[in-house]
């Protein structure tokens, strides 16, 4: 009887540590995601020859999506890439660029605590709409607004992936002015 009471009570003591720890492992996966996906547009980008933006929205809890422009002159071949971030035109429903990836936490039960924020070097916020490009050398351009122009990236921004709920650690994902990015410790 004994035994039983106290595997009962260490079982009770267990169970909300092994939550939180869960909820910090998935934001340290968000966090490797959200890496990843800057890593991998810019790859795309130096590998394809083409223009690649990584756009973020504030949303609910923030949404990243990875778009490649792509040529719609019909005297070249179509849907083959293209090299200007400033000349294509960015919207979702454009024929010059196509969605290639996205990370939304809202809608994905793993990240269900997540909440991504882009903030600016000096930890104010960027704003709700911010593209970054990278060119076909890799090189980073960024604007604050969807419809601005590009200029390039001299200061590392920073994504916050941090818990909903305020419980656990949040973590910072760098993009460097380079093009790449990683996790900051």
């Amino acid at each position: 009887m004994v035994v039983v009471v106290m595997v009962s009570v260490l079982v009770v003591l267990a169970v909300p540590a092994l939550g939180r720890q869960m909820k910090s492992r998935r934001n340290n996966q968000a966090a490797h995601e959200v890496a990843l996906l800057f890593r991998q547009a810019r790859a795309r980008a130096m590998g394809r020859g083409t223009a690649v933006l990584v756009r973020y929205g504030a949303g609910t809890r923030g949404l990243l999506q990875v778009r490649e422009a792509q040529n719609v002159d019909v005297g070249h071949c179509l849907s083959l890439p293209a090299t200007s971030c400033q000349t294509t035109v960015w919207d979702a429903a454009s024929p010059q660029n196509r969605l290639v990836a996205s990370f939304d936490p809202t809608n994905m039960d793993a990240y269900s605590n997540v909440d991504l924020k882009l903030l600016n070097a000096d930890g104010s916020d960027a704003g709700g709409t911010v593209d970054i490009c990278f060119t076909p050398l890799g090189r980073p351009y960024r604007r604050f607004a969807y419809s601005g122009t590009f200029d390039p990236m001299t200061e590392v921004p920073y994504f916050e992936v941090r818990p909903v709920d305020l419980e656990g650690l949040t973590r910072r994902v760098l993009v460097l002015p380079t093009g790449s990015s990683r996790l900051a410790l």
